[in-house]
C-alpha cells in the first residue's frame, strides 16, 4: 500500500506541475462565471485526530499527526448546483506511544465519496460523504511483535473551494470518519473502536 501511496502522489504531482504550467489565468467566458463541470486531479495536505478505543483494557488512545496525499474526482454542475464524486488517499505520519513499549499509527486512510454543493461563481460551498478505509498498525519495537487491522467506516464532511483560474482551484475541508470496531488478537484485548477528525487543504487542476 505504501508504493501505492507514493505512485500515486508522485503521478499526481508531474500531473499537476505540467498543468499548472498551462493554466489560464484569464477568468472563463465573457460574463466571467466559472464553469464547474469536469474531471480534476489534485494534492493535499492537513492534520489528523484520531481516537482508538481499546474496548478490552477501557482505555482510549489518540493517535494524530499530518498527511500528505492526492484526490481525483469529476463535477457535474445544473445551474448554481454542483454534484460530483471524488476518491483519495492519504500517507499518515503519527506514530504515537499507546503503552509504555507498544505504539499505534494509522500508516494510511483512503475514501470513495459523493460530493454536493451550491456555486456562487468561482466559489463552492459543498458537504461530503462516503466509505472511508485504514489500516491500525500496533507494534511493539523490543521483542518486535506487531498486529495490523484494517478498517471500513463511513466519513462525512463539508468545505469551501474557490477557483483562482480557469484550471486551477484550491479548497479547505474538515472531515469526520467514524471506522467502526474490529475484533483484535493480543497484545491489545477485545475489540478497539477507530475514529478521527481531520483538517484538509488542497489544490486541484481542472481539465
Amino acid at each position: 500500500m505504501k508504493k501505492l501511496i507514493v505512485g500515486l502522489l508522485a503521478g499526481s504531482a508531474i500531473a499537476f506541475a505540467s498543468a499548472a504550467g498551462a493554466a489560464d489565468f484569464n477568468y472563463e467566458g465573457p460574463s466571467g462565471v466559472y464553469d464547474w463541470n469536469g474531471f480534476y486531479v489534485g494534492l493535499q495536505t492537513g492534520a489528523g485526530w484520531s481516537r482508538m478505543r481499546d474496548n478490552g483494557a477501557a482505555a482510549t488512545y489518540g493517535i494524530n499527526g499530518f498527511m500528505l496525499g492526492a484526490h481525483a474526482g469529476y463535477n457535474f454542475q445544473s445551474s448554481n448546483f454542483v454534484f460530483g464524486v471524488e476518491g483519495d488517499v492519504n500517507y499518515n505520519w503519527n506514530r504515537t506511544q499507546l503503552v509504555p513499549g507498544y505504539f499505534g499509527a494509522t500508516r494510511w486512510d483512503a475514501s470513495v465519496r459523493a460530493r454536493a454543493g451550491y456555486a456562487i461563481d468561482r466559489t463552492l460551498l459543498y458537504v461530503t460523504g462516503g466509505i472511508a478505509f485504514t489500516n491500525l498498525h500496533v507494534d511493539r519495537p523490543v521483542a518486535p511483535t506487531s498486529v495490523d487491522m484494517g478498517y471500513t467506516g463511513w466519513t462525512l464532511g463539508a468545505g469551501v473551494e474557490h477557483a483562482f483560474t480557469k484550471n486551477l482551484t484550491a479548497r479547505l475541508e474538515y472531515r469526520y470518519t467514524n471506522f467502526g470496531r474490529q475484533t483484535v488478537p493480543a497484545p491489545l484485548v477485545g475489540t478497539v473502536d477507530l475514529h478521527k477528525n481531520q483538517v484538509l487543504v488542497g489544490v486541484s487542476y481542472k481539465f
